[in-house]
């Protein structure tokens, strides 16, 4: 079982992605996956950010095909930041509240800023904390200039939140054929 990372198509992002979790991307500025034995098993999309800011960097969706194949995708989104660095000084993202706690963000080294208001794009969202539905904010500095934006932008690192990690599991239409 031979696992490597490349830099992939929107197309076969996409494609793995809608089969595997509830967002349909449809465009991308920088893809990337995980194949297994030339197979494609995770991919995740990059764009440039809806904040409107220069220089950053948004992981809009993600997902894999296996979850027994041997990588995490914390694996997957650090090797793309890696790439990224010539790109974006900060990477962030967005996690719906009601899908998961962003364990995989956790386990990349990304910071958690706060729990804010849905399509809440500023780069400097204020947090929320009473709200039971939201996105939970992640970002990562890939730059020493990306560390500096983050202080003037007033990015939190806070505590991680507390609750069980969920898999995703895709919609049943959107199960792959078994034969």
């Amino acid at each position: 079982m031979a696992l490597y990372f490349k830099s992939i198509s929107i197309a076969d992002a996409a494609k793995l992605i809608a089969n595997y979790h509830y967002s349909k991307p449809t465009n991308g500025d920088h893809c990337f996956g995980i194949l297994k034995d030339d197979e494609l098993v995770a991919a995740a999309i990059f764009i440039n950010s809806r904040s409107g800011q220069n220089n950053i960097g948004e992981l809009v969706s993600m997902a894999r095909n296996d979850i027994h194949s041997g990588f995490h995708m914390s694996q997957l989104i650090s090797r793309a930041a890696k790439t990224l660095k010539e790109h974006y000084d900060i990477l962030v993202t967005y996690c719906d509240s009601d899908k998961g706690i962003g364990t995989t963000f956790q386990g990349a080294s990304w910071c958690y800023h706060g729990k804010i208001k849905g399509g809440d794009y500023r780069l400097q969202p204020e947090p929320i904390y009473d709200a039971s539905r939201g996105f939970h904010f992640y970002w990562r500095a890939l730059t020493a200039a990306g560390y500096n934006r983050a202080r003037q932008y007033g990015l939190k690192s806070l505590r991680y939140p507390r609750g069980k990690p969920k898999f995703i599991q895709p919609d049943k239409e959107h199960q792959p054929n078994a034969g």
